[in-house]
Order: C-alpha cells, then structure tokens, then sequence
C-alpha cells in the first residue's frame, strides 16, 4: 500500500497471518523518501518483490548452519548497503531452505520409527516377559531405541535452533534495509509523527467549560506547523525524536524564508533555505521568519508533545524550555490613539461618509467602551442592547444561533453606552435598524475568513485607510482598547473595576472576586465608563 503522510510516501503492508508468531509484528513500513508519486510507486514495487521473498523464505522449515547463517547475512548486509539487486541472496536462501527441509523430514522419520520400534518391543515384553533370552534381546532394542530417540531429541533441537537463527537472518536483513530508510514500522507505543495528528486536532477543537477549543485558523496553523516539522526533520516515530532535534529545528526554521508556503507551488523548506543562502551571499536581502512565527511553531508542537505525552507515546516535551528573547509583549511599548491620530481619522473622508456603516461606528464604539473587534461587529439587533434601570448597556454574551461566544470567561460581561455614544445618535441607528427587523446591528459586516469572523474584511481595509491617513504600523484598531485601558488606570478606578468592564481576566483573583465581578453593579460600570475622557471632542470634532 503506497502512504502519503505530509509531502512524503510511504510503502505499507501487512504480514501474512501464519508468519506472525515468528515475526512478531504485524506489519513493515518503510519510508519511500520522496514526494514524487511516480518514484514513489516504482520505489513501492521493488519494495514490494523484497518483501515477498522474505516472507517467502521464513514460510518454510529449515536448518542452517551457523557458519552458512553469517555468511548469507554478511552477504545481505552488503547487497543492501550497495543498493543491489538481492535476488541471488533470496535464490540461495530458497535453495537452503529446500535442502534443509528434507533433512528435518528425514529426522522426523526416524523418531516416527524408533517411536514404533518402542512400542512393539514394550508389548511384547509384556507377553512374554518370563523369556529370559527375549528380555537380554528387549533391554537391548530398548537401549538402542532411547539412543536414537536421544539422537533424534538432539536434532530436533538443532532444528529449532536453526529456525531461529533463519529467523535472525530475517530480522538482520529488514534492521540493514531500515538502516537506509530511517522511517522502519514504529515499536508499539510509539506511532508515527503523523500518525495521530488528526485525533490531536479533534481533541483540541473541542469546547469545554474549562477550555476553548481551537479556532479554524489555528487549526490550520496547526496543521502548517506540523507539516514544517515532518519536512525538515523526517517522519519517524515520536519517541525517537531528541531535543537536539528540537533545537536543530529552531535554528531552521530562523534561516527559512519568510515567503516561504506562500506559492502555489510547494518548495522543500531546506531547498527553500539553501536558495535563501545563496541569495544572500550575492548580497541579496531575504527576509527571515520572524523570531515570534517560530516561537509559535515550537508553542504549536509543544502542545503536541504534551498531548502524546499524556497518552505515554513520548516520556519529555522535547519542545519545552526554549527561549525567545524580544517577543514577550510589554504593556508599556503599546501603542495608543493620540490626540493628532485621532484628528486624522475624524477628519477623514471615507469616516465621514457614510454614518450608517461599520467604518463609522466601530471605531466609536471601541474608542468609547474599549470592547474588542469582535464584540463590536458580532452585536445582534435586539438581543445584545438593552436598557437596565434607565442605563442602556452592551450584553456581551453567548449566540447559540452561531456557536459565537465572548474571548474568556470574563469576556461574558454588561458594559453601558458612553453618553457621548448617545449624543452622536447611536441609539437611534439602533432603532432603525430594528425598523428594518434587520438581527444584525452592522449589516454591512459579512463573515468572513478562516473562521468566518464579522471583523476579518472590516480589519484588513481598516488597516489600509488609517495607514493611507500616515499613522505609524503598530497603531491599529485594537490599539482603542489600549488606548481606553491607559485613560481609566489614570483616574481614581480600582483596578478590578476596569477589568471587570474591559473582560480581562484576573488570574490571582480570589474566588469572592470573581463573584464579586460577576455581580458587579450596572450603575458602577457606568462610572467607569464616564471615565473615558478622550483627548479630543469627538462630538465637537464631528459636527465641524
């Protein structure tokens, strides 16, 4: 059976029934070490004539000597090693076997015999037993039948031996043909890298109350990681991969081009490395992979390991205790919305244009509220604003129509509309559209992208106009939300009131916070609000 697993074949086929107590294992799996389907299939067929003379030759009973044992598996050995053709060997081997099988029937014969001879002695022993004569002529036809059924014991022995030993024959001719395909069938308890990768996935898709599954697009990320390390490294078994691996495995992936997966046309990462060098030493620049992309292909790997790990495939994480200098994020280096950004964007055409659309709203909700991208974009009509106690309020929740839900725990959270929010008319682009008995706040938001989020178009053209209107690269929508946190740490708020209103998590939060958090009144989250105090008049900037 010809396998792909990532971009190399595999040749597979399982072990005759009867040849399963002498070999031991159920099946052989070479690696073909090529992701050409043409070599590939001729490579399987040579495999494949291999295969059935050696299962041929184990079939039969057989004793061999030693001396003709080491020389036909020295022979072997070499054969293999030059890339020969063994049809000689096997030849010679089938000759053994035939002439070997003979002998063994012949001894089995003679114990059938003496057995026989045992037999009729013993009765008739028995009848005449008084006879002096005939029991001097008994004691010595017993003597001599226990000397040949003590011969025979001996062959039979021998035999056995002999089986084994074509049995080592083989073994050694498989061990010396594994040697130059270092992908042999795994030993149990160890399966193949590829193997298990879509259990692990389906594993890791799933949502509980304590875990978040994995999203498409990390999914798919996922599955891109795992087909760079079986394309660098080679497909094997898990256990047998080393640290050193791992590590030789960091300092690849820093020399692979940062284009590289992005043509149609798939490149081998190490071709793709050694063209990237030779570039470079003509004093070309090639882009790198960025320290943080490999940080998280050794993080994607890593909770691989973990999970083989927890099912006792592998006994470390060969991933774990490796170093990223530089991608560890820093609240202080993010960046915010100033004042002279915020000008730009109110006085931008494409802003102004339409006050119905996404582009308009969005940013105003975030700069008012700090609440994410897609909190925003995935508010509901009817179901997700509300009026509580005369406050009207944001309720970021669950959609079961959608599977969407908030990013955490905390994420699930009441936040109230700014009263600048308001004054700009808000309240009744709600109303209309409630008019329109439309269920989605922003319709002119589609899903979109490896996870058919609302946000991913609306981000990815928002990006291109605030970069057009001259605003630095790292300023980016989300940067509202930073924006937000830093104006509320500056005002008399406890801290947990900001991440109760912001959804952040508080991971060393008693268990009364964490009620506490819950039950957080409507009327102090709208204090918390009020204190986002933008460095510009938005209202005022609008109506100019």
């Amino acid at each position: 059976m010809l396998v792909r697993q990532g971009a190399i074949y595999h040749f597979r086929r399982r072990i005759p029934e009867r040849l399963l107590p002498i070999l031991r294992k159920r099946e052989v799996w070479y690696s073909l070490r090529t992701s050409s389907r043409q070599e590939a299939k001729a490579r399987a067929a040579a495999l494949w004539v291999w295969t059935e003379r050696i299962f041929g030759g184990v079939g039969k009973t057989a004793m061999v000597d030693a001396t003709e044992i080491e020389r036909l598996l020295e022979q072997a050995q070499e054969a293999i090693q030059r890339g020969d053709d063994a049809a000689d060997i096997h030849a010679r081997l089938d000759h053994l076997l035939t002439q070997k099988e003979a002998e063994i029937e012949a001894v089995a014969l003679k114990a059938k015999l003496a057995e026989s001879e045992f037999s009729a002695l013993r009765f008739a022993a028995d009848v005449t037993a008084r006879e002096e004569e005939f029991g001097i002529a008994l004691g010595n036809s017993i003597s001599r039948a226990k000397a040949l059924l003590h011969d025979t014991k001996g062959r039979l022995i021998e035999s056995r031996q002999a089986r084994k030993s074509l049995e080592g024959i083989v073994s050694s001719m498989a061990s010396a043909f594994a040697a130059r395909e270092p992908s042999a069938m795994p030993p149990k308890g160890s399966p193949m890298f590829g193997e298990l990768q879509d259990a692990f996935l389906k594993n890791k898709a799933e949502t509980t109350e304590d875990h978040r599954g994995y999203s498409l697009q990390t999914q798919k990320q996922t599955r891109v990681t795992l087909a760079l390390w079986a394309d660098l490294m080679g497909e094997k078994p898990v256990r047998d991969y080393t640290r050193t691996e791992a590590g030789e495995f960091m300092e690849l992936l820093k020399q692979l081009p940062a284009s590289h997966g992005k043509s149609r046309v798939p490149t081998p990462a190490r071709q793709a490395i050694a063209a990237a060098a030779k570039k470079a030493a003509t004093g070309q620049v090639v882009p790198r992979l960025m320290l943080k992309t490999v940080k998280r292909h050794f993080s994607a790997l890593s909770q691989y390991w973990i999970w083989l790990k927890q099912r006792g495939h592998v006994d470390e994480n060969i991933f774990s205790g490796f170093t990223f200098p530089g991608t560890k994020s820093s609240k202080k280096k993010r960046d915010i919305w100033t004042a002279t950004d915020l000008e730009r964007l109110l006085r931008a055409e494409w802003f102004r244009a339409d006050r119905k659309s996404a582009f308009y709203w969005l940013p105003l909700v975030a700069m008012h509220s700090g609440m994410r991208l897609e909190e925003i974009a995935n508010l509901r009509t009817n179901l997700d604003l509300e009026e509580e106690g005369g406050t009207w309020i944001f309720n970021i929740q669950d959609h079961p129509e959608d599977k969407w839900s908030p990013k955490s725990e905390a994420g699930a959270r009441l936040v109230p509309l700014h009263s600048t929010l308001i004054e700009l008319g808000f309240l009744d682009f709600v109303q209309e559209r409630r008019h329109a008995v439309a269920p989605r706040l922003f319709g002119d938001l589609k899903p979109a992208g490896p996870d058919g989020k609302y946000g991913y178009t609306f981000s990815r053209e928002f990006s291109k106009r605030k970069t057009a209107l001259g605003l630095g690269k790292k300023t980016v929508f989300h940067s509202f939300r930073h924006t937000v946190r830093d104006l509320l740490e500056s005002e008399d708020l406890q801290e947990r009131w900001i991440d109760d209103v912001l959804g952040h998590e508080r991971p060393h939060a008693s268990e009364g916070a964490k009620t506490y958090k819950k039950a957080l009144q409507v009327s102090r989250a709208k204090e918390v609000i009020e204190a986002i105090k933008l460095p510009v008049d938005i209202a005022a900037a609008l109506r100019r």
